[in-house]
């Protein structure tokens, strides 16, 4: 951990006693059902600003409290996702606090790989491709779209004409700025109901 212009070992790594732990500020003795370690004194910060000053910290501001970041709390990914604070992140295999519990576009957007910021709801949430696992799930949610597998967000939902033309699902189209499913991947009644896009005798769906 970055404190005081000075790296040094976060909490649980720097003491294995109680007199030696609760002797250093920045830490305390943690004892949870006859488990016992050296903690970050998250508790003991009374607001965001002294909260953020140890990084093993995060500052909740829905329960106004300050906690331990969730990867400095769980190894394993059981215990991660029994937590609904925290979820597991399958890319980095650690432990992070879940998109939900995450209120800023700031740091949503600091978490590319497993959350995305909605702006039409202005609220942080998982990435649909980690959001369900399953076709049913993943059809029923106005942002995500099953293809090829997988659960995605839909063409429609995504926000920047960058994100769009960087997905090769997706279309930009220029007349009216707006992201849609390119109609190659179109069925035939998606293709007839939509008037970009034009049923071929060849039984192919074409711009």
């Amino acid at each position: 951990m970055w404190t005081n212009g000075v790296c040094r070992q976060q909490c649980p790594h720097r003491y294995t006693n109680d007199l030696d732990c609760n002797a250093d500020a920045e830490c305390m003795w943690k004892d949870q059902g006859g488990v016992q370690w050296c903690s970050g004194d998250c508790e003991r910060r009374p607001n965001s600003t002294f909260c953020e000053l140890n990084t093993m910290c995060r500052w909740d501001s829905t329960s106004q409290s300050c906690d331990l970041k969730c990867d400095n709390l769980y190894d394993t990914q059981t215990d991660c996702d029994a937590d609904d604070k925290c979820m597991w992140n399958p890319v980095t295999g650690t432990c992070t606090v879940g998109c939900d519990n995450v209120y800023s576009r700031a740091e949503c957007q600091g978490m590319p790989t497993v959350c995305r910021w909605d702006v039409a709801s202005t609220s942080c949430a998982k990435q649909c491709k980690y959001r369900y696992a399953n076709e049913t799930s993943c059809s029923v949610d106005a942002e995500c779209s099953w293809y090829n597998g997988g659960c995605k967000v839909r063409c429609s939902r995504l926000q920047t004409t960058n994100d769009c033309r960087s997905d090769n699902e997706c279309t930009l189209q220029e007349s009216t700025g707006r992201c849609r499913l390119s109609c190659a991947l179109s069925a035939q009644n998606d293709c007839n109901g939509n008037d970009w896009c034009d049923w071929l005798a060849s039984s192919t769906c074409v711009d």
